[in-house]
């Protein structure tokens, strides 16, 4: 029997480079360390979201990871001199979970009423871009993440 060659699954993207998908599950991920090589490094509590996307010969997984605290702060962003919000506090803003009028409350705030677990199944839309660390990966550009359906900001507790 001839040895072939397979055909890479690549993701589906529409002529503006936007790809199209569903969150399908959000992971909390306990603060943990792992052993590296011969090193250890510590990783902080975060939130794993997975989103189902299209691909050319069958449908694949994307993963992203945020941190789990929301901030009203703008920190530098690696790789260039813009600033911009935490990961997370980035996606709930372009999600529509947060308001970035109200912002600023998030000072004043004991607690947050943003249930991630609304986030699941809903379609989103975003750009891949190359990834920094590893050649020839691809990740998911949060700051373009924009929801295909709107819901309406919630109110933070005061």
């Amino acid at each position: 029997m001839p040895l072939k060659a397979k055909i890479a699954n690549k993701i589906v993207a529409d002529d503006n480079g936007y790809t199209t998908g569903e969150i399908i599950d959000i992971n909390e991920i306990d603060e943990h360390v792992e052993k590296e090589g011969k090193k250890e490094v510590a990783y902080a509590s975060q939130f794993e979201f997975l989103i189902a996307v299209d691909g050319t010969k069958k449908q694949t997984l994307l993963r992203f990871w945020t941190g789990q605290n929301i901030n009203s702060e703008k920190f530098e962003n690696e790789g260039d001199d813009t600033t911009d919000y935490n990961r997370l506090t980035r996606l709930l803003l372009n999600m529509g979970l947060l308001d970035a009028k109200k912002l600023s409350e998030l000072d004043k705030a004991k607690e947050s009423e943003i249930d991630l677990e609304s986030l699941r199944g809903r379609k989103i839309q975003f750009k891949m871009n190359k990834s920094i660390k590893r050649k020839g990966l691809s990740v998911i550009d949060i700051k373009s993440i924009k929801p295909i359906d709107n819901i309406k900001p919630i109110e933070l507790a005061k």
